[in-house]
Order: C-alpha cells, then sequence, then structure tokens
C-alpha cells in the first residue's frame, strides 16, 4: 500500500519524498519489522522507541512515524514523518491499512469499571439468539459468529490480555468481521484503549456505559481523569445507554453530547428494572425483575445470580431494542444464559456438596458486590469463604480496601497472590491486611493453587467458596513470566478429593503462611 494513502486523515510533515514509498506492514514492536515495514516510534511509561531509530534500517523498515519533539536527531538514510502524535497516528495507520473496516459495520462499544464484560456477552447472545451476524470482542475472548477468533501472525498473549486489543489487532479483527459479512460488533473499551486513542477512527452506533469505581489509579492517577477518559467514548456515539444507578453516570447523562437512555434498579429512568426477586438458596439461581420501558413490560427470570448481573442484563436489553430487536426475542434470549465464562462462573457440579464460583472481581466495588450475591445464595448458618489476592504493580491504593471489604462481608478469607508481576506478593498481601484486621477470620496462604485446594477442603457442607480476581484467566504473571494457571481446573481437581476424602472441619489449621 501507498505511504502517502496511509496518511489519510493524518497531519505530517516528512523528512524525505514519499511520493513513491510502498509499505508492505506496519509495526510499533521491533520483533516484527519485517521487510518493507513502517515503523511507529511511541513514547511510553518505561520506554520511548525512538530510541531505535538508528537500527530501523537494518531491520528491515523503509520509514519511521515520529512524535514532533519526541527526538534529539533523525536517521538521514530513512525517511521519516513527523506527527503531532504517534498514538492517534498508530490507530489511523492500521484504520487505513485494513481499508478502514469499522465504517462498514455497526459498532457498539461498552466502558465502565465493572460489568462490560458480561453487559457484552449478554448483548452478544441476544444478537446470536435473533440469527444476526455478530461478533464480540471482550476480555474474555473473540468470537465472530460463533467462532473463536485467533490472529494470523503470532501476537503472544496481547489479544487475551488487554480488554481493548492494540491497533495492531483490533483492526485486523474488525476487517476478518466485515469479510465474514458480519454487520455488528460489540466490543469492550477500557479507559486505557481511549486514553491511548485506540479507537479514535471508530463511530459508535450505541455506547453503554456501566459504573465508575475506583480503579487503574496507577495509570490515571485521579477519578476526575479515569472519568474524564471513560467519557471520551460518548463523543464518538449516536446514541448512549447509562446505568444513573451509579453517581458518575447521572453526571455523565446531563452532559454528553448525544441522545442517552437512562437505566436504573433505584433511581428514576427510562428503562428500569422493577419488582426485583433474588431467592436465597436456590440451585440455579433465578432473580425474577420486571422490565419497564415506555410501553413494555416484561417479567423477566434470570438464570444468573446477584443484583449486579439484574444490572448488566438492563444494559444489554436496552440496547437491545434501542438496536432493533425485537423485545420478546431479547427477553427470552437473556433468559436463556445460565453462566458467562469467569464472572460468577459455577464450576462445581450437583454432586459437591459446596459451590465453589469463579469471578473477575478485582475492585472493592466488584468484590462487594461478588461478596453480598454470594450471600444471596447462602443463607445461615451456611458461610461465604472468600480466596482472593490483588494484582502487583497495579493500584497499590486498592488494596486494603478490598481487605477491608473481605474482612466485612466473608465469613472467612484466605488472602493469597495474583499476578504479582514484579512485586512479592508477601508485600501486597502486607497492604491487604491493613484492611482486613480480624485474624481469626482469614489465613494467608501464598501460594494461590493450595490456597484454593485448601479453602475448597475446609469447607463445611452448604458453603460457597469465591475465587476472585482471575475469572476467566488461564496463566499468572510473576516475575515478568507468564505461567499456565487454569483455576477452574484446579478447583475441579480439589472438588474430586473432596469427594473421595471428605472434608475437614476449620479449626484444624489457621496458620499463617
Amino acid at each position: 500500500m501507498q505511504l502517502q494513502e496511509l496518511l489519510a486523515e493524518i497531519p505530517y510533515e516528512a523528512t524525505a519524498d514519499i511520493s513513491a514509498l510502498k509499505i508492505t506492514n506496519i509495526a510499533h514492536i521491533f520483533a516484527d519489522i519485517t521487510p518493507g515495514s513502517l515503523f511507529i516510534c511511541l513514547r511510553g511509561i518505561h520506554n520511548d522507541s525512538h530510541a531505535l531509530l538508528p537500527t530501523l534500517k537494518s531491520a528491515g523498515a523503509v520509514a519511521a512515524i515520529v512524535e514532533a519533539g519526541a527526538y534529539t536527531s533523525l536517521p538521514e538514510d530513512l525517511p521519516c514523518i513527523i506527527v503531532p502524535d504517534t498514538r492517534y497516528a498508530l490507530a489511523r495507520l492500521w484504520s487505513n491499512f485494513c481499508g478502514t473496516p469499522q465504517a462498514s459495520l455497526r459498532m457498539i462499544g461498552i466502558t465502565g469499571t465493572n460489568g462490560k464484560t458480561s453487559t457484552a456477552y449478554l448483548l452478544y447472545r441476544i444478537f446470536r439468539s435473533c440469527g444476526r451476524r455478530v461478533a464480540l470482542l471482550s476480555t474474555v475472548v473473540a468470537y465472530l459468529d460463533g467462532e473463536v477468533y485467533h490472529p494470523q501472525r503470532d501476537t503472544g498473549d496481547r489479544m487475551t490480555t488487554m480488554t481493548t486489543p492494540d491497533p495492531d489487532l483490533l483492526y485486523p479483527f474488525l476487517a476478518a468481521a466485515k469479510a465474514r459479512g458480519i454487520d455488528t460488533v460489540i466490543m469492550e473499551v477500557s479507559s486505557h484503549a481511549l486514553a491511548l486513542q485506540k479507537v479514535v477512527p471508530i463511530h459508535f452506533e450505541e455506547a453503554l456505559f456501566t459504573n465508575l469505581a475506583s480503579e487503574h489509579l496507577d495509570y490515571h492517577e485521579t477519578m476526575e481523569a479515569y472519568g474524564a477518559e471513560k467519557e471520551k467514548l460518548f463523543s464518538m456515539a449516536s446514541h448512549a445507554i447509562i446505568n444513573v444507578d451509579d453517581a458518575f453516570g447521572v453526571t455523565l447523562a446531563g452532559r454528553v453530547p448525544c441522545p442517552v437512555l437512562t437505566c436504573a434498579i433505584e433511581s428514576a429512568a427510562d428503562a428500569r428494572a422493577a419488582s426485583v426477586d433474588i431467592p436465597a438458596d436456590e440451585n440455579p439461581p433465578q432473580n425474577v425483575f420486571l422490565y419497564t420501558m415506555g410501553v413494555i413490560r416484561y417479567l423477566v427470570k434470570l438464570r444468573l445470580p446477584g443484583i449486579f448481573a439484574i444490572k448488566n442484563a438492563l444494559l444489554a436489553l436496552t440496547a437491545a431494542v434501542q438496536l432493533g430487536i425485537s423485545p420478546c426475542a431479547a427477553f427470552r434470549a437473556v433468559e436463556a444464559v445460565s453462566g458467562i465464562p469467569g464472572r460468577f462462573e459455577q464450576i462445581s457440579g450437583a454432586d459437591d456438596d459446596i459451590r465453589v464460583l469463579i469471578d473477575y472481581a478485582h475492585t472493592e466495588t466488584a468484590l462487594r458486590a461478588l461478596l453480598t450475591a454470594a450471600h444471596d445464595l447462602t443463607p445461615p448458618p451456611n458461610h461465604v469463604i472468600l480466596v482472593f489476592g490483588c494484582g502487583g504493580n497495579r493500584d497499590r491504593e486498592k488494596r486494603a480496601p478490598m481487605g477491608r471489604a473481605a474482612m466485612e462481608l466473608a465469613d472467612y478469607t484466605f488472602i493469597t497472590s495474583d499476578n504479582a508481576r514484579n512485586e512479592e506478593p508477601t508485600a501486597i498481601i502486607k497492604e491487604i491486611l491493613q484492611g482486613h484486621t480480624d485474624p481469626e477470620r482469614r489465613r494467608v496462604i501464598v501460594e494461590r493453587k493450595r490456597a484454593i485446594s485448601t479453602a475448597i477442603a475446609l469447607a463445611a457442607p452448604g458453603d460457597v467458596v469465591l475465587l476472585a480476581g482471575k475469572g476467566h484467566e488461564k496463566y499468572e504473571v510473576v516475575k515478568g513470566q507468564i505461567r499456565p494457571f487454569d483455576e477452574s481446573t484446579i478447583a475441579i481437581e480439589a472438588l474430586a478429593k473432596r469427594r473421595l476424602c471428605g472434608s475437614r472441619p476449620q479449626e484444624d489449621d489457621h496458620h499463617e503462611d
């Protein structure tokens, strides 16, 4: 493709004549350079790839995109294109390189701190059940219709560990969706994606907001800055659907530039879930609520537990109806969903005497909602046992509050590791313990596998064991290394051992590692 074609809608200044320059690949990672590549130099928190400029030509690059003011000198033997913002350029370049596929797709974006994945999955299931050609791009999985999408080249873990993939993965995915004849794409949009301008070439027909809770403050620094990034999505959308039970949602609904439909359980709103009934100790769970929007009234019997599931379903149903799906078809589709991968997902079976649930909850707000939902399933005298940790090199400020939430809402807590990254797990746990100050109702087991196995072995019949923090993830990150770690498999093995050997009383062993 001609370089000048790729530069459409990007202001630039070139250091050489680029009129005849052809590009066969775009790279922003040095290892991805192939002969004929255009390399984009990016400034990050820890690294600045402008330092690679002297080595790019020998690696196969034929031109480089550089940011004004970010370099000390430019190579004389390599054409350089100077732009105001290389992050903006990266998204535009990949969009142009893939033929701007988003222009032919109906794009639906979902943002917020918690509930994005569940809301996206429910909306995807609604569209699929109605025979629509739909793609899903979420934290859990990428689907083209009903098939899992795999990038054509090796991308390491970047497709599955980012809520919103980098442009070199996002726009090829959209191109693949277009090539399949898909007309609708449902995707999660993270605050990082908005801050890093990954989605600037995309216009969203519908933008959904779930909630705002303390998260990613290591990156955004303040809640105000975090909310401001989320708000950017709505300047890129034709319509908005916003949860106004959330305080920031109320503010957002009052100032977004596009038409808004509001959703709520407790507050006045365009679409409401009323007459909510969450029966205790029902297996499988069934939440009942009356959906109302205008003349539409439907008693929904939801097979997903927890008040948060109702909030997610409310957003998904409202979006589906707004996008032209028959209300009755949407309701039936939501009622048919019995589980969402890694989201309050039940691992235990009918032959087990306890419930084991896995969830991604990794914020204080999400953990409180998770524990509240678990208590709805677990009437006294049965107990809720929690296994959780906090990630390393992320949001230190949330560790003590999550510990406090565990102390206040779990009957017993096993505090363990969770993607320690380059931090020492014991140091992270020490900060969690600043919030969980009751040594009689906690135990520290640093090794997560052993913590899971111990919690399942010690649970009494009728108890619920919650494994929080990893959800759908099938890996752990330790000392910069990504290792296989399948929490559901560990739990299944522990349950099998429990069925064979029985449980042990909790009083047997309360020491800390």
